[in-house]
């Protein structure tokens, strides 16, 4: 495969879902329905807690490590600077798009 092609597949599949987050989090701000509201509460939770896991090094590494070895499956090898880049891209776009950092909501009210 041409990687011009594989770069150009990947780029679109960080842009939807970044564009899919994007949504998510601007109808979860909007929603009256509560039942609604909490699920997506939930997914965006599980959202926050996974770019949180790629903050920590540990865990980073294995995140690099598993996807490399599904990507060697396939027979393609790139660098761990580059799959590094990516997630933290990811996680950056994440950040981005306006998902709540419901963590640290959970300290303030612990707090309190």
């Amino acid at each position: 495969m041409d990687y011009k092609i594989i770069a150009a597949i990947g780029l679109g599949a960080i842009a939807g879902a970044a564009l899919l987050i994007w949504i998510i989090v601007q109808v979860q701000a909007r929603i009256e329905n509560p039942t609604v509201k909490e699920t997506l509460t939930q997914l965006l939770y599980l959202l926050d807690e996974q770019c949180d896991n790629m903050e920590i090094p540990a865990k980073r590494a294995q995140a690099i490590v598993a996807i490399q070895q599904l990507l060697g499956w396939r027979r393609l090898f790139l660098p761990t600077i580059v799959v590094g880049f990516v997630l933290d891209l990811i996680v950056r776009i994440i950040r981005k798009t306006g998902v709540p950092d419901l963590h640290q909501e959970d300290k303030n009210e612990n707090c309190n």
